[in-house]
């Protein structure tokens, strides 16, 4: 007697619908993975740039107006800018193919801006303060005026990609973003 062996075609639609389902799941994770490593060598950068800035404040006594005086070899030679308000307190602005990085300095405070200049989070970023009380706290935004424009729901990048709480800052309607503390 011959016997077929191999499989049904309800046991074939079984493979492929676990399949899917574990591909739905693992996609969106995947993604966040992803893109959270890029946030994570953008801070890495804002923090080296912050250590260059606050040793320049301290042998100066003033905040640099420009990155050329700051010790550190890096390849941003663009100059598009992320922010556009205040421009006459953007001091400096210098990008590659993904980051805008921006030099702010105001009576007010100072500060550096990292935006993102392309992809699905375009306009999202982050913001470090200069001032002595702030001790390097970092901001995660998403810019919703004033240059690039974050363009996706609130909350899309700062709470889901990078765990961030909605803050609201007591500074009036100076701010062109919506800011997020990071954990």
């Amino acid at each position: 007697m011959y016997t077929k062996t191999g499989f049904t075609l309800i046991e074939l639609l079984v493979v492929v619908l676990i399949i899917g389902i574990l591909t739905s799941i693992a996609v969106p994770q995947y993604q966040k993975a992803v893109e959270r490593s890029k946030a994570v060598q953008a801070l890495t950068w804002l923090k080296a740039w912050r250590n260059a800035t606050v040793q320049y404040h301290l042998a100066n006594g003033s905040y640099p107006q420009t990155f050329d005086v700051l010790s550190l070899g890096t390849a941003w030679t663009g100059t598009e800018k992320g922010c556009t308000w205040g421009s006459a307190y953007i001091k400096d602005t210098r990008s590659n193919n993904d980051w805008s990085f921006q030099l702010y300095d105001a009576e007010d405070g100072h500060a550096l801006y990292m935006t993102r200049l392309t992809g699905k989070y375009k306009g999202s970023g982050f913001r470090i303060d200069m001032s002595s009380d702030s001790s390097g706290k970092i901001v995660c935004m998403e810019r919703y005026s004033h240059g690039i424009i974050f363009g996706l729901a609130e909350g899309s990048y700062c709470e889901q990609i990078m765990d961030g709480t909605r803050v609201s800052w007591d500074r009036g309607n100076s701010y062109t973003f919506r800011a997020y503390s990071l954990p």
